[in-house]
């Protein structure tokens, strides 16, 4: 599920608040925010660095270090609030249920039972925290058995689209088949997954 351009719907209230709900301290919590909201930016093009304006949302991206850390940080409990429902896949003890790739989260569940369920969860925590997810950028698709095919998953009301073919990281899924195409980075990458797993 793709988030809407989070950074534009989440406030800085949600920001501090959640982290001072999860134990940073208020004062570097008020720091980050007083950086965020001074934020400003130049483009440089052709080796010449333009004006200075002010970054009015968003945060960071390419060299900002910090950033991936914060929206990390921010949405981590996500994974935890998923997990708890028991309707995520794992392998082995691990719990690949909910991943989460730069702005994207994947969510993986043996049933469409469970997958609402689980939407239903990420839409709950984005009420809580600002954060709100783009339903007709969402995909879903099933593998196996007539009753998938019946299927809707809804997104806080919004039906997200069903597709043959998802792609993902590189990964392509195909529905009603055990066909998997990939690059060999992410296959590489599961091979290193499935082992570290058992």
């Amino acid at each position: 599920m793709p988030l809407k351009r989070l950074t534009k719907y989440y406030t800085m209230d949600c920001f501090s608040k959640c982290y001072v709900k999860k134990g940073v301290p208020a004062i570097f919590v008020k720091l980050l925010v007083y950086w965020y909201k001074h934020l400003t930016s130049a483009v440089i093009w052709n080796f010449a660095l333009g004006e200075c304006f002010k970054v009015l949302c968003g945060v960071r991206q390419g060299r900002g270090v910090l950033s991936p850390y914060l929206f990390a940080f921010y949405v981590n409990d996500i994974i935890e609030d998923v997990r708890k429902l028991g309707f995520g896949i794992y392998i082995g003890s691990v719990f690949l249920g909910c991943i989460l790739y730069a702005d994207d989260i994947l969510l993986l569940s043996g049933s469409c039972t469970g997958l609402q369920q689980m939407v239903n969860v990420c839409v709950q925590y984005g009420r809580q925290w600002g954060i709100h997810f783009n339903a007709i950028k969402s995909q879903y698709i099933t593998f196996g058995g007539n009753r998938s095919m019946l299927s809707r998953i809804m997104s806080d009301n919004v039906e997200m689209n069903r597709v043959g073919k998802l792609k993902y990281l590189g990964c392509h899924f195909y529905e009603r088949s055990c066909q998997l195409k990939s690059d060999r980075v992410f296959v590489s990458f599961m091979a290193i997954l499935i082992m570290s797993c058992q």
